[in-house]
Formats: C-alpha cells, sequence, structure tokens
C-alpha cells in the first residue's frame, strides 16, 4: 500500500500524480490518492477517472504507509509515511532557502529528484536528505507511433509547441520566430499553450501568447472546440483549448511534424518526451531538464538541438522574481535559424521517426518509473 500526496489538475504535477497512480495499480501495488487543497483546475481525465477513483478509497488509509509527495518543497512537511519519500522539483540552478529547509528538515525519509543534474544541485545545496533520482515518463499505452489520425488537420506543413505560456518557457520567442520566418509560406504553427492563470474572455490571445499576431496580418478565422484558428491567407497560427483531454494529446501531437520545445530550464518537460514517444522530431534545447533524455534523439535530429551558452536570473514577475536562481537564456536568433533548417529539409520530416519513439519508450516511461519507485521503498523500509 502507497499513499500519494499531489496535485489534482492537468498540469505538471496532477500528470505526474495520476501516472504514478495508475503505473502503480498495474503493478498490482494498492494506492491512496490523498488530494492537496488548491488544485489549480479539476481534473477533467476521462482516461484516469477508474485509477484516481479506486485510489480515493481513504479507509485504506494508514499513516505508517510508504508515501510519496508530489507537489512544491514548501508543503512537504504535511505529509507522513515510512518511509516518506518527497519529489524536489524544481527549473533552475538552485532551490529557494525555504525548499532546503523543508528538504533538510527531515520531515522526508528520501529526497527525489528527476535527473542527475538536479541531485547534483541539491547535493551543491548541502541537502543532507539522502536523495535518488526518479525520472518522469510517458504513459506508452497511449503515446507511441500506433496514432494515424490527427486531431488538427492543417493540411499544411506544421509545427507544435505545447506548455503553457511563461517566460520560462520562452513561448513569445517560438512564436515570434516562427512569424517572422513562416509568414509567407503555406505552413502552420499548433499553440498548445494557454495559461490558466490567465484571466480573461476565452477570445482573449494573450492568454497563449503576448505576441501580437494581429499586427503580422493575422485575423481570427475561425473557433470551434479544438482551437482558434488565424490566419493571414497563407500562414495558420492554432491556439488551442485547454480541454483536451490526455487521450487525445497523441492526435493533437500527430496533427505536427516538428515540435518547438525552447525552454530556458525544466524539472523534466512532460510535453516534450510525449511528443517524442509519438516519434516528432523537436527543435530543443539542451537545458536541465531535457539534457536527461537528448540522448534518446537519434543522429540524424541532433543537429535540432539548440544550445544555449549564457545564463540570466530567472525572472519574470510571476512565478520567479529573482530568488531562485538562474536559467539559460535562448536567443530567438537560434530558433529561427533551425526552423529554417526545418523548412530547407521538409521532406525528411513527412513521417514519424521510429528510432525516436522506440528510443524514448525503452527509457522513460511511468511504468518504470513506478517500478523504479517500488524498489526504492524496499531499499529504504525501515
Amino acid at each position: 500500500m502507497v499513499n500519494i500526496y499531489g496535485g489534482e489538475s492537468n498540469l505538471g504535477f496532477g500528470i505526474h500524480c495520476k501516472n504514478m497512480i495508475r503505473s502503480l495499480q498495474i503493478l498490482g501495488e494498492e494506492v491512496v490518492f490523498l488530494p492537496i487543497k488548491g488544485s489549480v483546475q479539476p481534473p477533467n481525465d476521462l482516461y484516469y477517472q477508474s485509477f484516481i477513483d479506486k485510489a480515493k478509497d481513504l479507509t485504506k488509509f494508514k499513516a505508517t504507509n510508504p508515501s510519496l509527495f508530489i507537489f512544491h518543497e514548501e508543503e512537504s512537511c504535511r505529509y507522513t509515511g515510512s518511509p516518506a519519500f518527497a519529489f524536489s522539483i524544481f527549473e533552475t540552478d538552485q532551490i529557494t532557502p525555504i525548499a532546503k529547509a523543508m528538504l533538510n528538515s527531515r520531515a522526508s525519509d528520501v529526497i527525489l529528484v528527476t535527473t542527475k543534474e538536479h541531485k547534483k544541485i541539491l547535493e551543491n545545496s548541502n541537502i543532507i536528505t539522502p536523495i535518488e533520482i526518479l525520472h518522469e515518463g510517458v504513459n506508452e499505452d497511449i503515446f507511441n507511433l500506433n496514432t494515424q489520425n490527427k486531431l488538427i488537420n492543417t493540411n499544411k506543413f506544421t509545427f507544435i509547441t505545447a506548455g503553457k505560456k511563461e517566460k520560462r518557457k520562452n513561448t513569445d520567442k517560438i512564436i515570434r520566430a516562427f512569424v517572422d520566418i513562416c509568414q509567407y509560406k503555406e505552413i502552420a504553427l499548433i499553440c498548445h499553450t494557454k495559461n490558466p492563470f490567465t484571466f480573461g474572455p476565452n477570445i482573449n490571445v494573450r492568454a497563449w501568447s503576448d505576441v501580437d499576431i494581429t499586427k503580422f496580418g493575422f485575423n481570427l478565422v475561425s473557433n470551434d472546440k479544438i482551437a482558434l484558428k488565424f490566419s493571414n491567407g497563407v500562414c495558420d497560427i492554432y491556439f488551442t483549448h485547454n480541454d483536451i483531454e490526455t487521450k487525445d494529446l497523441p492526435l493533437l501531437y500527430n496533427s505536427a511534424n516538428v515540435g518547438i520545445q525552447c525552454s530556458s530550464g525544466e524539472s523534466w518537460g512532460l510535453p516534450e518526451v510525449e511528443m517524442m514517444a509519438c516519434g516528432i522530431p523537436l527543435i530543443i534545447t539542451d537545458t536541465i531538464g531535457h539534457r536527461e533524455y537528448l540522448s534518446a534523439i537519434p543522429e540524424e535530429l541532433k543537429s535540432l538541438i539548440i544550445t544555449p551558452t549564457e545564463s540570466e536570473i530567472a525572472n519574470d514577475n510571476f512565478w520567479f522574481k529573482g530568488n531562485k536562481g538562474k536559467w539559460m537564456v535562448v536567443d530567438i536568433s537560434d530558433i529561427r535559424t533551425k526552423i529554417n533548417e526545418v523548412i530547407s529539409n521538409m521532406n525528411n520530416f513527412k513521417n514519424k521517426n521510429i528510432t525516436l519513439s522506440n528510443n524514448l519508450i525503452q527509457d522513460f516511461s511511468w511504468n518504470k518509473a513506478a517500478q523504479s519507485f517500488l524498489d526504492l521503498i524496499k531499499k529504504y523500509k525501515m
């Protein structure tokens, strides 16, 4: 029996929780799920609902069960278990003083991180609690090469970028770079980037991007249950709605030929590995989080990797306010260069990349993560 404390949402923490719950149950482990109050959005994901409902039987809860905490470190003093495992999930080269205090409080017996680089940062921060690496992953039953249908049929060569609009994810740089290179070409971009923390009417495109694409001749031409479509008559940009269920994400990714995921730093990057598992090549940055699985990229696609050389204080005046260290600076000219490289070799990206998918699924699945967690329980069992 395992207790899992975490977010219940369609954002990173929630996705992490429901996949660990599902995979542990598939491996025959009973799970009790204790959602942390304050989740940003309802789960709205029927694929996982039966697993979540089964795990919400609190009559099976015991404080002495092994426990897994998947949320902000600052809240990790609010759970119990034996042994107690807490994820430290961060995107920069430094943790906050509060996070450090909590991780060293010994409220947790073991700290889990997603990559070797994150472990090194904690060790350099003098975290005295034992630290183990436990990768995130993909649900290989969903994200694979089997999907042929498309959620959006653009009828054009298509790029996609996914992940809520943030400065850290360089959403605006990606969209502006695309416009700069492609606005007069028969090419499309899908932006699965709506930020649920941006309020206002659904038609407010600033929820997806602060780039005013109307200044470049793009006008709203349709708004259906899947996306807003803007076009200048040649080039198209789609802004998807947020209520796309997990089971339909492969259809979304399959709507595109190439992904553009240029974050300045990640704890992992779930859309990135999901696209790769679907065989979608990526223009991707060599930064913390991403770096752990770049080895899955076959040689013929490695030229699309962007390697930033400079860093800056992480500050977006919202999530990051200069107190969480640094992230890498991604130059928009590098994104333009890689988009141009793809366009110059479009025939190489007409089909999915089988090697990319096989490499990613083999090394990074949620079932593999769940089994590794069960092995850690045995290692640290009192």
